[in-house]
């Protein structure tokens, strides 16, 4: 599922640059460049949760398991605690504030991001994720 979230952003920023070009084939809106946003994120964020064997089961009442990977991920020293920190931002703005306009060079950075953060996962963690037949 993570790869489909991310196969998803991934078509959405191809449909940014086909809108610029003229060519854009979906309805570009808010809507389209937050769904980008969101999808990204989770992408990267399923991946996250996966190598840090954080699960929503096993948290204390009021943790939220998002803030824990990112906590995890600092604790494991991995650079893309932050990346994914700032990713997440940008979902929350893109989920959440419709006072703020969600641009199309956001979406862009989102998908970029995520499939960063994706890629030093899979590069670092692939006999983890292998092994819990996550892709």
């Amino acid at each position: 599922m993570a790869d489909d979230f991310l196969l998803f952003a991934e078509e959405i920023e191809r449909q940014i640059e086909l809108y610029r070009e003229g060519a854009c084939s979906v309805t570009f809106n808010q809507g389209l460049l937050r769904s980008c946003v969101s999808r990204a994120y989770y992408a990267s964020f399923l991946y996250a949760r996966r190598i840090t064997s954080i699960e929503r089961t096993m948290l204390k009442k009021g943790e939220n398991v998002h803030i824990k990977v990112i906590e995890k991920l600092r604790e494991m020293n991995m650079p893309i605690a932050d990346l994914l920190y700032r990713l997440r931002k940008k979902r929350n703005r893109a989920d959440y504030s419709l006072v703020f306009t969600t641009r199309p060079k956001d979406a862009i950075w989102a998908v970029k991001t995520a499939k960063r953060i994706v890629q030093i996962i899979k590069n670092s963690y692939s006999n983890v994720l292998k092994q819990n037949k996550f892709t």
